[in-house]
């Protein structure tokens, strides 16, 4: 797996992580 694929993978879980945060606190 090169870097730019595991820098786009971790981004995508912080995202999703905001998300469900937001999601809990709404």
């Amino acid at each position: 797996m090169t870097r730019e694929e595991k820098s786009a993978i971790s981004h995508r879980g912080r995202a999703l992580k905001l998300l469900l945060e937001a999601l809990r606190n709404g």
